[in-house]
């Protein structure tokens, strides 16, 4: 799978004046996600779009200067659900379906690639994804 990548002239237009923050929820082009594991045995159905959360959660993600912002996809096979995925639910956590964080996909992406903000996950789903990253990057003092 090789997506068609929008080619700038110049590094400007990478720019974006929006402030991305931790929790928030974007669309963004399918073909510009990875999904390493799934890609490479050709068992992954591409869509046209994927919601995915802002994971990110330094002071890059309101400079307009720094085009890139971590992310990790949602799923909505919640039956799939691995080691560092977290459950997000529609009721609360601004998803039109019961979801997935996929923790361990998360990826940079151009700021400007990112489009209708959806909202964020719930302040209970934000402390979680915290202690989630902390665990998945063995910082969590726990051995």
């Amino acid at each position: 799978m090789s997506p068609q990548l929008t080619k700038y002239a110049k590094r400007r237009e990478l720019y974006d004046r929006r402030e991305f923050r931790f929790g928030q929820i974007y669309i963004i082009d399918d073909e510009l996600i990875n999904l390493p594991a799934s890609d490479r045995i050709g068992k992954r159905v591409t869509h046209h779009d994927r919601w995915v959360v802002v994971v990110s959660n330094n002071d890059e993600n309101i400079q307009m200067l720094a085009p890139t912002v971590t992310v990790a996809p949602l799923s909505h096979r919640t039956d799939l659900k691995r080691e560092f995925d977290l459950e997000i639910f529609k009721d609360s956590d601004c998803v039109k379906d019961d979801s997935l964080i996929i923790l361990k996909a998360m990826q940079p992406v151009c700021k400007v690639d990112l489009r209708d903000h959806q909202g964020e996950i719930s302040n209970d789903k934000k402390e979680e994804l915290l202690a989630l990253i902390q665990l998945y990057y063995g910082l969590s003092g726990d051995e």
